[in-house]
């Protein structure tokens, strides 16, 4: 099934593989406009009316998408200002592999509450890469529909996702219902979402080192609680650098009308992927940190992870009788 701009998608909650995580919406939106990216001006300039389809740059709107369907030479780049608000971004969406790089300035894509920032779609693959700036993005789905590969990068800036209707997923990596792949990475800035994480069984979410200043998952002191769910084969890699790794934190914000509560899941068959960033070095480092409730039904390392050096357990460390940290520990390191 092919996707197209006018059917924004929306999240179930997984119950297994088999059971589909994504679904379309029933009706469809008139779109004041679909704004089409195709560079003319050749300075891949997000801001220059000229690199758009008739040589309108975007104008804010609750049913205005921009679609980003170009690569490499011809990639979009914002880099200063404020964008126009729009619905919700699409790159490598329809039909073409695309590639977005954020340098700077600030996105926003939270015009409509039930938009969904697809990357990544149907064959085709989506990136975003962001080094500066602000991003507030509705909700982001990686790798949807059929084979769509999605990959999103944070090595600075700040990441939001403020957006979580529906099943109130708010980063889905592995959106899709057939061999789709998703990849989320931070390595710098942060990443706040509004509320659930949820990684796909070819997802993978990536923390490299301890340089990114937060990653906040239910970051809203007055609005849903934070969850994180790993489905069977869905990854948690992290690399340790010399000054450790960025915790996880995974809030519960006392919210009664929906059920995150700050709780963590691992599915059966859910992977953990610890490594060093280059040097390996002894010690234990916490991965995550979550206020609700852990629900483990079987955590294990990832395929290629040496069990003789690497260990994982849940510890208590607010004594309140339950887990409620991820701790990786490793063992001598034989030089």
């Amino acid at each position: 099934m092919q996707l197209h701009p006018k059917q924004p998608i929306r999240f179930l909650p997984r119950v297994t593989r088999l059971a589909s995580t994504l679904c379309f919406l029933s009706s469809t939106f008139a779109h004041a406009v679909d704004y089409v990216w195709d560079n003319s001006a050749a300075n891949n300039n997000y801001s220059d009316a000229s690199n758009w389809v008739n040589n309108i740059a975007p104008v804010a709107g609750v049913d205005n998408y921009a679609i980003v369907g170009l690569t490499g030479a011809n990639k979009t780049t914002f880099s200063t200002g404020t964008s126009a608000n729009l619905a919700a971004l699409y790159i490598g969406h329809n039909g073409t592999d695309g590639e977005f790089l954020q340098t700077g300035g600030t996105l926003n894509f939270t015009a409509r509450t039930s938009g969904v920032t697809n990357i990544g779609a149907n064959g085709k693959t989506g990136t975003f890469v962001m080094s500066g700036g602000t991003a507030n993005l509705n909700i982001v789905a990686l790798g949807t529909g059929s084979n769509g590969v999605g990959n999103m990068t944070v090595t600075g800036g700040a990441m939001i996702i403020p957006r979580s209707p529906g099943s109130y997923t708010s980063l889905q990596v592995d959106a899709g219902t057939d061999n789709a792949t998703g990849k989320f990475e931070i390595s710098g800035g942060s990443l706040q979402t509004r509320n659930y994480v949820n990684i796909g069984d070819r997802g993978t979410f990536s923390v490299v080192g301890s340089s990114a200043t937060s990653i906040l998952i239910g970051n809203n002191p007055t609005s849903r609680d934070g969850k994180w769910t790993q489905e069977s084969g869905g990854t948690l890699r992290c690399r340790i650098g010399t000054n450790g790794i960025t915790k996880i934190v995974i809030n519960e914000n006392n919210d009664a009308s929906d059920s995150g509560n700050g709780d963590v899941v691992f599915k059966a068959g859910a992977l953990l992927d610890p490594g060093f960033v280059s040097t390996a070095i002894e010690g234990e480092w916490d991965i995550m940190k979550w206020e609700g409730t852990l629900t483990n039904n079987g955590l294990g390392l990832a395929p290629g992870v040496d069990p003789t050096l690497w260990n994982f357990y849940f510890v208590d460390t607010d004594q309140s009788g339950s887990p409620d940290t991820l701790r990786v520990k490793t063992g001598k390191i034989v030089q």
